[in-house]
């Protein structure tokens, strides 16, 4: 979310009570309440506005992103939003996979977990390459650390992987580098840090 635009937003929840300025307001404190949960009934009209902006893609597609993501994000965490998110995927699937790499990786990475976990009901899952932001022939062709690109040519170990991450978390890693640390998240195998609760998230990379 912290790269999809304000005017985006302010079209995505326009049509809540209040308007644009009231709906900002309310998605910034559920971002930062409780990390994108929705907490029905408190949180209904946004939620709302979120199904609607997630049923539109050919109205505003930016906003169909958008809100599919917040969706994804609450269904993964457990919130109170009982959308299982089927119909989306049967309806818009060849939709999401026309957003910018970033963004598709993003969205089929979600399904593809929530799918793993039980959370979300979809048929059929998403291909692993669309949940790769770049492929892998891009990165090894890329000015990453050798070490790294040593990684995605073996296709390391899950926990070898987490624990690369885990170590390059203690400084600013290289662009280069971060996208492959994407890559391996990404992947089917994923990664698998020792301690997972003190490491940092993948920074948000777009390429």
């Amino acid at each position: 979310m912290a790269e999809t635009s304000s005017a985006t937003i302010e079209r995505m929840l326009g049509d809540m009570p209040g308007g644009s300025g009231d709906a900002a307001r309310a998605l910034d404190t559920i971002l930062s309440r409780s990390g994108g949960r929705f907490d029905l009934p408190r949180d209904e009209a946004l939620y709302s506005a979120c199904l609607f902006a997630a049923a539109q893609p050919d109205q505003d597609f930016p906003a169909f992103i958008a809100a599919t993501a917040l969706l994804l994000l609450d269904r993964l965490q457990d919130g109170q939003g009982g959308d299982d998110l089927y119909w989306n995927w049967d309806s818009f699937r060849a939709h999401y996979a026309l957003a910018d790499p970033s963004s598709r990786s993003a969205l089929m990475n979600g399904f593809r977990i929530g799918a793993a976990t039980g959370q979300l009901l979809i048929d059929p899952e998403p291909d692993p390459e669309e949940c790769l932001t770049q492929p892998m022939a891009r990165l090894l062709d890329s000015p990453a650390h050798p070490e790294l690109l040593a990684l995605v040519r073996k296709n390391a170990d899950p926990r070898v992987a987490g624990a690369v991450w885990g170590e390059m978390a203690d400084y600013t890693a290289a662009p280069a580098d971060l996208a492959v640390i994407r890559y391996l998240y990404e992947r089917p195998a994923s990664i698998a840090p020792p301690a997972p609760e003190r490491v940092r998230l993948i920074p948000w990379s777009p390429v």
